[in-house]
């Protein structure tokens, strides 16, 4: 929320600090995977399970995470009070 007299400014340092602000949707955690498995301890069923690590952020190393911050911050400068 903007408030009276007070005015939003984008500039590239802050598309590239927002990569890692924005989560993105568990769904894509799967196509977000590294080539990391680690057998870890889930306390609540008492076992160890399989896992494998994953980003639940923009990475910026994937080709279409320009496209998505640029849609971010097109709707973020396009927003009304």
């Amino acid at each position: 929320m903007l408030e009276e007299g007070e005015e939003l400014r984008v500039w590239q340092s802050d598309m590239c600090n927002a990569f890692y602000l924005f989560r993105i949707p568990a769904v894509w955690l799967a196509h977000l995977a590294f080539n990391v498995r680690r057998q870890l301890w889930d306390p609540i069923e008492e076992a160890w399970k399989e896992s494998f690590l994953a980003c639940n952020v923009l990475p910026m190393g994937w080709l279409s995470s320009v496209a998505v911050m640029q849609e971010i911050s097109e709707r973020i400068l396009r927003s009304e009070e």
